[in-house]
This record gives C-alpha cells, structure tokens and sequence, in this order.
C-alpha cells in the first residue's frame, strides 16, 4: 500500500472493500464456536454489506444445497461434534459450490493440505484480521 501525503494507512485500510456485484448483496455463513471469534467475523462480513448469518455451530437445515444459499462460509476448523474440513466436504457432496473459508487456530501444512482436499480456498489463522480476510474473499472472487 502506498503511503499518500495527509492520509494514513488507517484510513486507507477503512476504505478497503471486497469487490462484490452491487446488484445484490451477497449472503454470507459464519459458524465458529467462539463467541468473540464469530461476532468479530459478523461485523467485517456485515461492513462490506454481506448478508450474514452465524452460529457457534452448524444449524441442522445446513444439510441441503440451497442454490439460493450463501455464497462465501467461513468454518472453524473446530467444531462441536466435528469439524470445518469434514462438514464443507459432505456440503460439497450435496452440491454446495460456493467459496469458504476455514479459520484455524494454528496453521500447518497437514491441515492446509486437508483444507484444500475438502474445498476451501483460503485457512486463515485466529485472530483474523482485517486484510487477511479481505484478501482471502478477494481472491475466491478472482477465481
């Protein structure tokens, strides 16, 4: 990011937005058993206009493939009864075919490895930030 004289890099990083079609608003899931984790996502996904919905873990109506459904998941990979990798897999299965996000506590390769095997486009480490979601649902979109 460049530096312009009498702005600074706050502003700049306030003004960021993920490139979306402005015809409609996109919608957005968030399941993360964390209540900070999860409503912090909330927030960021609802400042770029998504429509959001977001639960500690996954509703029981997430089984079907809903053409109508969200366009972008962000999954912890930890979850009550399971996990992000296995659920976004049988999503895929059912024909899901939306961009998704795992959030992770720590990164390695195995689970960036599995991540990519289920379908995900992007592990982010907690605390996600800012920018690196920005980036993460900039590039599903440049897919």
């Amino acid at each position: 990011m460049r530096r312009v004289v009498g702005r600074n890099v706050k502003n700049d990083m306030d003004m960021a937005q993920p490139p979306r079609d402005p015809g409609r608003r996109q919608r957005a899931l968030v399941i993360e058993p964390e209540d900070m984790a999860r409503r912090s996502l909330q927030l960021l996904l609802e400042g770029w206009k998504f429509e959001v919905s977001a639960f500690a873990a996954p509703p029981q109506t997430l089984g079907s493939a809903d053409p109508n459904g969200p366009g972008l998941m962000c999954l912890s990979h930890r979850l009550p009864g399971g996990d992000g990798c296995s659920l976004l897999q049988r999503l895929r299965e059912r024909g899901w075919r939306g961009d998704a996000i795992l959030i992770a506590e720590v990164r390695c390769r195995l689970l960036i490895q599995d991540a990519e095997k289920a379908g995900f486009m992007h592990v982010l480490q907690k605390p996600v930030g800012r920018l690196d979601l920005f980036s993460a649902i900039s590039f599903g979109r440049q897919r």
